[in-house]
């Protein structure tokens, strides 16, 4: 069974609560104080005078902020007559309500006078926050405008309109815009002339700026980071959980792993150069394989948003993605020039041929062998999980934090399968269970019709024959199962959204129930709203401000008006994006692309600056529109991009450190133990960065003093012979400085060049006035000590050994001092 509280917080799950309706028990009660024969009488209040603006703002608000779970114009309620807003514009909502429908404000949420309610008790009627509710409704026929000599008892700034604030708010300049969102997203430097024109751009060639740089390899490994992020397939990627394993191919792909186990003998009975050659073959089938089947979820995502396809296909897709590998395991169909490049994905189909049941009908996301194997059922869970997941993921509701409430233990005791029988348990498995059983064809590792175990089972005349359902086998040799179920007899239909999924005749599902699943999903305008979410810490650099329920905490507002600041932005792009709004250059609904391009021009990406803010909307925007701390994928290919070289060993020009050597000690994942990526540095990842820009300046210096100034990206303006001794040395040094600034950092302002060139000029100085060394790499191994060595890793074929001008080892200092600053570490 769920914990105790989930059952009562769920109820509100993808299901309308009730919120109308006429009659004794549902209906608007006469009595215009909001009292009923059988509520209890309204407790006078006690403390300072409160208006009702205070009151609302102080009190009311916190307990109805509960309701907007579901009572919302795009929540589960959205179809009841009890509407929410945000904490400026409910009060009028509720009041609105209560005088259309009386009592039923109360009695529905305490479920007191026999009144039913989708949402389950949400609290008794001894309860504090069902007096502070029909206190409210006493004030609405006898309403506060003021406190006797204005001796008011609340805090009347307790309440900050997130509206009004959001009205203030702009995006940042556009070429600023245009460079930082190129660098996040598809780790590319915007060249001069789109930074240019977006400088002046209006608001909607500003769009076609944003959008053109979505594109490329780097765009593309940003949605496979992103997407991963959340699926966290790639677990399944290496040797400590490999995809084949999780799939169980020795029995599914019984062709595949006969030519898996031929070229593993083939190994071991071979020597010499020729064992080598097959290892290596064999190393890249297994690798292939177990690559291609981990990403394959990600790579759909991929495909859909570069090809801009409508994104509702990453779980409407009848075809699936394979690399050359996983096109073989599957007998997808699909034609690759070069049959051992695991980099190249197509779409392909999933084909039977390869498998042991008749059929494998498949749904997008949902039906992908890794997504089933990273959310994995059990035999008591069945599929509850998956279905937990699906909403989270799709839907954007997560069902764990809409346990905001205690449950009572009493109700828990009910040991005749409560989870059906128990109202109070009953009231939110009645939504979950049916969306659990769309994955009824799915055994508990992710096998279509998994048969593993009937065939145990055939000794015990329990099946009318293999594979025609995934049932588990403790529930099969029950008295409950019947040859030809596919779903439990003491669970709920399969559905969705008070919706039964047809199991008979004709229009039958039984056998493809998750594309029915998705059909359904993906008409519900809240597919939309899950998009937004699921790229929201991709694209922002953390998760929405989650709803505040501790009302009494000193900061309760500020937190509240966080919290209605991102929902009213996330509606906003949820409904452009449903809707393919998104400007007037949209390319149609469900565009992932536009919705991009839409998150990208919100304040909360990148906020103009200039405005002025009061210390409580400071609180408020705080970490707001400012810098997104690069993950080592990112940062690997944003400085590739703004160095021309990419940080990997002196020995090895294929190992990239950022994302090998040091991507765990740079808040790398591994999507296993490690899910999490940090949003802020610490102290090891700094040690990192510091030994990036340590170690790559002396390399990037000597390589770009090595080639002509109209080849080097980043010292195009300078000699080694410019030193500050003379006038048109120190206009070159500072040109340079200049140049550097604003390819590395886009600051090119007079305090950072001065700050710069003083660093140069101290270097320089220090060395000069110590009789440095100028021969660039000295190593005396005489002296006594290492204190006069300078090794620099050098490649001595580019003739540059020596410095006499005292210039190389300053560059390599600003150099330096330039890539370890947060502006190159954030973005």
């Amino acid at each position: 069974m769920l914990r105790a509280g989930l059952c009562v917080a769920m109820c509100c799950f993808l299901a309308a609560c009730g919120g109308g309706g006429g009659g004794a028990a549902g209906g608007a009660s006469t009595n215009s104080s909001g009292s009923d024969a059988c509520l209890p009488a309204a407790v006078a209040e006690s403390g300072a005078c409160l208006t009702d603006a205070e009151f609302f703002t102080n009190k009311a608000w916190p307990v109805l902020n509960t309701c907007t779970s579901c009572h919302t114009s795009s929540g589960a309620a959205k179809s009841s007559a009890f509407i929410l807003g945000n904490s400026s514009n409910s009060f009028a909502k509720t009041q609105s309500y209560f005088a259309s429908h009386g009592s039923t404000l109360l009695k529905k949420p305490s479920r007191s006078c026999n009144t039913p309610h989708g949402g389950g008790t949400v609290f008794s009627t001894s309860s504090s926050d069902f007096q502070t509710l029909q206190q409210l409704t006493v004030r609405f026929t006898n309403p506060v405008s003021s406190c006797a000599g204005g001796n008011s008892g609340g805090n009347s700034s307790g309440s900050i309109n997130s509206e009004a604030l959001k009205t203030r708010l702009s995006h940042g300049a556009g070429a600023d815009l245009l460079r930082k969102a190129s660098l996040h997203l598809s780790g590319t430097l915007s060249d001069s002339a789109s930074l240019a024109a977006a400088a002046s751009a209006s608001e909607q060639n500003l769009r076609s700026l944003l959008r053109n740089a979505l594109s490329g390899e780097g765009f593309k490994n940003f949605l496979l980071e992103g997407a991963n992020d959340q699926l966290l397939t790639l677990k399944f990627a290496g040797d400590r959980a490999p995809a084949y394993d999780q799939l169980s191919g020795w029995f599914y792909y019984s062709a595949f792993d006969t030519a898996l186990n031929d070229l593993r003998d083939a190994v071991n009975n071979s020597s010499g150069a020729e064992q080598a050659q097959l290892q290596n073959q064999l190393s890249d089938l297994w690798n292939g394989t177990n690559r291609g089947l981990a990403e394959e979820p990600l790579q759909l995502i991929a495909y859909v948003a570069q090809n801009e396809l409508p994104y509702t296909q990453i779980l409407t897709a009848e075809y699936i993605m394979v690399n050359p590998y996983t096109n073989d395991l599957l007998q997808a169909g699909a034609i690759f020039d070069n049959a051992d490049d695991a980099s190249v994905w197509k779409a392909g189909n999933r084909n039977h041929a390869t498998y042991l049941n008749q059929d494998l009908p498949v749904a997008g996301i949902l039906t992908s062998p890794m997504f089933l194997a990273r959310y994995p059922s059990t035999d008591t869970n069945r599929n509850r999980a998956r279905a937990r997941w699906t909403a989270y993921f799709f839907l954007g509701i997560d069902i764990e934090n809409l346990a905001v409430r205690p449950m009572n233990s009493d109700a828990l005791r009910d040991s005749d399968n409560p989870t059906l029988n128990n109202p109070d348990c009953a009231v939110c498995h009645s939504i979950m269970d049916p969306i659990a059983g769309t994955f009824q064809n799915w055994g508990n590792s992710g096998q279509y019709k998994d048969q593993m175990w009937d065939l145990w089972l055939t000794q015990f005349s329990r099946l009318e024959n293999a594979g025609s359902n995934s049932l588990p086998a403790t529930y099969k040799l029950g008295s409950l199962f019947q040859v030809g179920d596919h779903w439990y007899r003491d669970m709920r239909a399969p559905g969705f959204n008070g919706v039964t999924m047809p199991t008979s005749g004709n229009s039958s599902r039984n056998d493809d129930s998750l594309r029915w699943l998705a059909s359904q999903i993906t008409a519900d305008e809240r597919f939309a709203t899950g998009t937004v979410k699921f790229w929201f810490k991709t694209l922002y650099g953390r998760e929405p401000y989650p709803l505040p329920t501790a009302s009494g905490d000193a900061d309760y507002a500020i937190k509240l008006a966080r919290y209605e600041l991102d929902q009213s932005y996330i509606a906003d792009f949820a409904a452009a994006f449903r809707n393919g709004t998104a400007g007037t250059a949209s390319h149609g609904a469900y565009n992932l692309k536009d919705l991009f391009v839409e998150m990208l021009l919100s304040p909360l990406y990148s906020m103009a600056s200039g405005e002025t803010f009061t210390a409580d909307e400071q609180a408020v925007l705080e970490g707001t529109g400012q810098g997104i701390l690069l993950s080592p994928e990112q940062l690997a290919r944003k400085l590739h991009s703004l160095t021309g070289k990419p940080w990997f060993h002196v020995w090895d020009a294929n190992r990239e450190q950022w994302q090998q050597d040091f991507y765990g000690f740079y808040g790398g994942i591994d999507s296993d133990g490690v899910t999490e990526r940090p949003n802020a540095m610490n102290t090891l990842m700094s040690t990192v960065a510091e030994r990036y820009s340590n170690e790559v300046a002396c390399q990037l210096v000597l390589d770009e003093f090595s080639t002509t100034a109209a080849n080097r990206l980043l010292f195009p303006l300078v000699e080694t012979s410019d030193t500050p001794a003379s006038s048109a040395g120190r206009t070159a040094i500072r040109a340079n400085i200049e140049h550097l600034l604003g390819r590395l950092w886009g600051d090119t302002s007079s305090t950072e060049v001065d700050a710069a060139y003083n660093l140069f000029v101290a270097l320089r100085d220090e060395r000069i006035n110590h009789g440095a060394s100028t021969v660039l790499y000295y190593n005396d191994e005489s002296a006594a000590d290492d204190s006069t060595d300078e090794w620099c890793a050098l490649d001595w074929a580019n003739g540059i050994t020596t410095d006499s001008q005292q210039v190389m080892r300053p560059w390599m200092g600003v150099l330096s001092y330039l890539l370890s600053d947060y502006r190159i570490l954030y973005e």
